[in-house]
């Protein structure tokens, strides 16, 4: 979950790529809130790389929630 505003896709693609990681998958839209948005991604990666990527992910600003599955 993260603000829905311009320039927060871009830093998180930009945060992920960085990491290494490649976005396999990629779906954002409006969520129930007002001004927020759900980005969904599928990331190729280990369980605890990708639970450091959601750590770092959650100190960017814009960021509401991660949850890694």
């Amino acid at each position: 979950m993260v603000e829905n505003r311009f320039g927060v896709l871009a830093r998180v693609a930009i945060l992920i790529s960085r990491r290494g990681f490649n976005i396999e998958r990629l779906s954002v839209g409006p969520a129930e809130a007002e001004g927020v948005a759900r980005m969904t991604m599928v990331l190729d990666g280990e369980l605890a790389d990708r639970q450091r990527l959601a750590a770092q992910l959650n100190k960017l600003i814009d960021v509401l929630a991660v949850e890694v599955d």
